[in-house]
């Protein structure tokens, strides 16, 4: 437990040396601008300022290209005896996806990263980079039969046919979205799309074809969440109806592909496909698996999906996923949608 001054200034070096680790980046004079900036926003919520402390954490947040140690600065908080802060800054990070464990970001033991996490999951504190860094200390702890059923992926993991007329539905949405990438700019060339169009903000700005799909999906989904909230998976209460949809599209671009990666923000991720990868022509999958390359891992998903026009894939945002290399510019076309848990209870953790 971190309990002052002293310990915790050490703690805030150690976590950001991790956060450092975590993202492969290495720290620059201006990649520790945004750490110092968060300090000082930590500083006004000790002054009792949550507000402005708030605001410029987040600011800190979004021109940090590597992750804060926000965990240590919400235990920061809390050892002083600034709970509402520390509520404050903790429900910002959980509705922004980060982790708010303190251990995540310290030299801390597997055994004590899984009772930090179970503890925050207990208060209703869960988002899907948390539910991640849970299984992966499981794994280290050799628990993989409680990380099987985390994962449960013959229950979670799911391809749906959209019904009748689903062949119709496809050609329109295929037809907008090159419309779409018709008026876009350049491919992606960094983050887990590489070399593809990605065409955003598609819930908010439908045409007529997309907006019928996200009803659609949106159906499923909700059929999808009700069926886990009502199972004895161990995250099932945190389940909820109440969410914010987004969705952006994807086209491939030369070997365009996705890194392996997962959603932090989402509760379930859908992917959709237009058009699929005609026979014959290699590459282009949807695979789900482990979040680094190597031998398989015992309870971890395993999948892999060849797209085909009408199909719909449905999985929990925490699921590791990717594609493989396609060289076929312009047939290989993907919606994903992402139901972002509407923060309620979890706030008030």
């Amino acid at each position: 437990m971190v309990s002052g001054w002293r310990p915790l200034g050490v703690a805030i070096i150690r976590g950001a040396d991790r956060s450092a680790r975590l993202t492969d980046k290495p720290a620059t004079a201006d990649s520790d601008a945004p750490s110092k900036r968060a300090l000082a926003a930590v500083r006004l919520l000790l002054s009792g300022d949550i507000a402005d402390g708030i605001a410029h954490y987040q600011a800190s947040m979004q021109a940090s290209k590597r992750r804060l140690p926000i965990g240590v600065h919400i235990a920061m908080l809390e050892a002083a005896g600034h709970g509402s802060a520390a509520q404050a800054l903790r429900a910002l990070g959980l509705r922004t996806g980060e982790d708010v464990s303190a251990a995540a970001y310290q030299a801390q033991s597997p055994d004590q990263l899984c009772s930090e996490y179970e503890a925050l999951f207990a208060r209703g504190a869960i988002n899907s980079r948390m539910i991640a860094g849970y299984a992966a200390s499981l794994i280290e702890l050799g628990r993989t039969e409680e990380m099987a059923r985390i994962f449960d992926s013959a229950r979670l993991f799911r391809t749906v046919k959209l019904g009748d007329p689903s062949e119709e539905l496809a050609e329109a949405v295929a037809a907008e979205m090159a419309m779409r990438a018709a008026a876009s700019a350049r491919p992606t060339t960094n983050g887990p799309a590489l070399e593809m169009l990605r065409i955003g903000k598609l819930a908010q700005d439908p045409g007529p074809a997309i907006a019928r799909l996200i009803d659609a999906i949106e159906a499923e989904a909700r059929r999808y969440l009700a069926s886990w909230a009502g199972s004895d998976h161990p995250f099932a209460q945190h389940v909820s109806d109440q969410h914010i949809i987004h969705a952006w599209g994807l086209i491939s671009q030369g070997p365009g592909r996705l890194d392996r990666h997962s959603h932090k923000r989402g509760w379930v991720t859908c992917v959709y496909y237009p058009v699929g990868v005609p026979e014959g022509e290699a590459g282009g999958e949807l695979v789900v698996g482990p979040p680094e390359d190597g031998a398989p891992l015992p309870g971890w998903p395993h999948a892999r999906v060849r797209p085909q026009a009408g199909l719909l894939v449905l999985m929990p945002s925490y699921y590791t996923h990717w594609t493989t290399p396609y060289d076929a510019p312009g047939l290989r076309v993907s919606i994903a949608v992402d139901f972002e848990l509407s923060r309620g209870a979890e706030d008030a953790s």
